[in-house]
């Protein structure tokens, strides 16, 4: 009986890709076969790949990349192989037996002869949504899962990667969150409710340098923060102490003993908490002249311009390091562009009050405007970061928060006149009786997406205590 799921890939190049696949689709309950070193172990014989394509797969899975071909319209000569054993095996199944996967811009529908005549999945954009839309592809055709003890390829693949290679020991170890610490926050947030959303979207146009946020008719700030009209106005000078003010109490928020029936509600308050942090964080990046740019969660990924803090100076373990945040990039044989590294802040009051911070990387021609192709954007962030590991990234984050401060060497984030918060220059770091060896081999396991949600993760392991 047919069961199990092929893939056929460019090995070593798309190794990364095929690992992640294998892993979901393992994780799902599917039967899986793929030829990757450390994967499953072993090597490659052609005999057991043809009885698995001829016998046992009720799935060939394509991964149509640029590096399946040694030029466009020839294929590498295993995956021609395993790719015309599969047509021929689809003639006798009379089904969508061949499925593309296509996870690169720069591999086209008609790479080589015969790609076109089937529908691609598209995984060059997204590789969640590609994921969801295959998965929706094999429950149409009703392949069969297998039982979760018959895993056999996931189990080897974690027992080869992490606990045979690099194996867990018991050795104290550091790590860094990605989580920036806010140790301390002003007592009180003042709401002011106005007769109009007009009259709120005015008062809150004359503030630029505290933070304010605006819902509807209500403006809301840390307290001494907003001011009135000072410029002629359409509508007139007005008067905010004439208008509704509520107190709330910040640390009421945090405790989760605010209560209130009518607006605003404790669910209320913590979204106006998070919002004043959020503008309070865009307010900092903007005074040292950084640049924003919109992902596609609607997120601003914040990055510098060329010029501006191209090098970053920072002290690590007692020793000056210095990191390039911007640089040159290979965009093709005859163009050259720049890559900026960039985060996202998403504020959590919970397990502590902090900016938590995802790191990204963005292109852009100029060194100033980041690409509107986010298909282009996804390609190139692969090609810049399979070469980035733990070390790293770690780096880069703790220079872009150095970056951040002031000639005193603080960085300061000011939420009222009376009130500005001095932030930590590192993340927040925990220890653990546990640790891991890095891997010698550095083959990249790009294990999450791109777009996943933010919180709380431990990363960037660094060093022994």
């Amino acid at each position: 009986m047919r069961q199990t799921i092929f893939i056929s890939h460019a090995n070593p190049q798309d190794n990364d890709f095929t690992v992640w696949l294998a892993s979901r689709l393992q994780l799902m309950g599917y039967n899986v076969w793929c030829d990757v070193e450390g994967l499953i172990g072993g090597e490659k014989h052609w005999e057991v790949i043809d009885n698995e394509i001829r016998e046992n797969a009720v799935k060939f899975i394509l991964v149509v990349s640029k590096d399946i071909c040694i030029k466009p319209g020839q294929l590498k000569e295993g995956i021609a192989k395993e790719f015309a054993l599969a047509e021929s095996v689809a003639i006798k199944l009379n089904n969508d037996f061949i499925i593309p996967l296509k996870i690169d811009t720069d591999a086209p529908y008609d790479y080589f002869i015969g790609l076109n005549r089937y529908n691609h999945v598209k995984f060059h954009e997204n590789w969640a949504k590609g994921l969801k839309d295959l998965i929706s592809k094999l429950e149409k055709d009703q392949v069969e899962k297998i039982s979760p003890q018959d895993n056999k390829i996931l189990n080897a693949w974690y027992a080869n990667q992490f606990t045979t290679k690099y194996g867990l020991k018991l050795k104290k170890e550091k790590y860094f969150t990605n989580l920036w610490p806010i140790d301390e926050i002003w007592d009180k947030i003042e709401i002011y409710q106005y007769e109009s959303a007009t009259i709120a979207t005015e008062v809150q146009s004359e503030n630029h340098i505290l933070p304010v946020i605006r819902h509807g008719n209500t403006l809301a700030t840390f307290g001494n923060a907003v001011t009135g009209i000072t410029r002629p106005s359409p509508i007139g000078k007005i008067d905010i102490k004439s208008n509704n003010k509520i107190l709330v109490n910040t640390q009421d928020i945090l405790d989760k003993s605010y209560s209130s029936l009518s607006f605003p509600t404790l669910l209320d308050c913590e979204n106006i908490l998070k919002r004043l942090l959020t503008r309070s964080f865009h307010l900092l990046a903007r005074s040292k002249g950084m640049y924003w740019y919109e992902l596609a969660s609607k997120r601003n990924c914040y990055y510098f311009p060329i010029g501006r803090r191209d090098k970053v100076v920072f002290s690590y373990s007692g020793k000056k390091k210095t990191k390039n945040l911007i640089g040159k990039f290979k965009i093709n044989d005859t163009k050259t562009g720049y890559w900026h590294f960039g985060i996202t802040t998403q504020v959590l009051l919970y397990p502590v009050v902090s900016f938590s911070l995802k790191s990204h990387i963005l292109f852009s021609d100029d060194g100033v405007n980041i690409w509107l192709d986010k298909s282009k954007l996804h390609s190139a962030r692969r090609k810049k970061g399979r070469n980035w590991f733990n070390e790293e990234w770690r780096d880069q984050l703790l220079a872009i928060i150095n970056s951040l401060k002031n000639i005193d060497g603080k960085i300061e984030i000011k939420l009222n006149e009376e009130c500005t918060i001095d932030m930590p220059d590192t993340p927040l770091t925990l220890f653990s009786p546990m640790g891991y060896d890095e891997p010698v081999n550095k083959s990249r396991l790009n294990v999450f997406d791109e777009e996943s949600k933010e919180g709380f993760t431990i990363s960037n392991n660094t060093e022994l205590v």
